[in-house]
């Protein structure tokens, strides 16, 4: 099993060395830059625990269980070593047994996405790993979308967006489909490729629906 865990300062809590990035960036001339804030990231292979013996249940509540050992596993590490509790916070994404299961598992949720609607990358890796941290490995997934549109069968990757609805740079093709499909995108003239309009209203799923 695989793990990722991201460790970043408590709101609140002095972090100079994003500050100091943050000036040298404006020194630079992106001056655009308001804040900078800094983290860890560690990705953590754990040995999956040899089998007690045959037919000792259902292979999925076989994974199920597993996913929960390496997720405490992981957790002792982090207040033993990886970090701080006092200053530092940190999340934890348990990633799929293995990069074929992870990606099938994206493409499934994101094959869910109504027409006219939109989800985030941190959404889909909630749903799968229960943390938002796998978020980019869902766009690397995405990335490799074997059947990328909006028809029968297709993968429809464009309607998976950044937090908050930023749709992204270099993504003319994606705000034309979305566009085509009655979402509106304003700011496209912006580095950031624009943003979704209304981004709460189409946002999927909302509370009262399911994947």
């Amino acid at each position: 099993m695989e793990a990722e865990v991201r460790i970043k300062l408590k709101h609140g809590v002095a972090d100079p060395e994003g500050e100091n990035t943050k000036k040298a960036l404006n020194l630079l001339g992106f001056r655009n830059v308001r804040a900078v804030e800094t983290m860890k990231t560690f990705r953590i292979v754990v040995e999956e625990e040899a089998e007690a013996g045959e037919g000792g249940g259902e292979e999925e509540g076989r994974e199920k269980s597993e996913e929960e050992r390496v997720r405490q596993e992981v957790e002792e590490m982090c207040r033993r070593l990886l970090a701080n509790p006092v200053i530092q916070d940190y999340e934890i994404a348990v990633v799929a047994r293995n990069c074929e299961d992870f990606q099938n598992a994206v493409w499934n949720l994101t094959q869910k996405i109504p027409k006219g609607r939109v989800t985030t990358y941190g959404e889909i890796s909630r749903k799968i790993t229960g943390s938002e941290s796998a978020a980019r490995a869902v766009g690397q997934a995405l990335a490799k979308n074997p059947k990328p549109g909006s028809g029968e069968g297709e993968i429809p990757c464009h309607r998976v967006v950044k937090k908050g609805g930023e749709v992204g740079e270099g993504v003319e093709n994606k705000i034309v489909l979305l566009e085509g499909e009655g979402v509106k995108i304003k700011d496209k003239e912006t580095k950031k490729g624009g943003k979704v309009e209304n981004f709460k209203d189409v946002f999927f799923p909302a509370k009262c629906e399911k994947w």
